[in-house]
């Protein structure tokens, strides 16, 4: 799964030698998120193909769970 892949990744970054090792719990939590509240493939598949066969698909595509509230999130850090 992706979190499972993310998890293992951010892992690898966050060794006590490493300058990521006073926010790791931060990091973990983020390689988790996906977990939380996934988008379900099916209704994925169905937003992202609405907006791609409109006459003008919009250029910034926010889809799925969370979408919209990490680059929120982001910005405001």
């Amino acid at each position: 799964s992706f979190a499972k892949n993310a998890s293992h990744e951010a892992e690898q970054l966050i060794s006590e030698h490493s300058p990521w090792w006073p926010i790791r719990e931060g990091i973990r939590a983020r390689a988790k998120a996906s977990l939380d509240n996934p988008t379900p493939a099916t209704a994925f598949a169905q937003g992202l193909l609405k907006a791609v066969q409109q006459a003008n698909p919009p250029r910034l595509l926010r889809l799925g769970n969370g979408s919209r509230i990490l680059p929120l999130m982001a910005w405001l850090l």
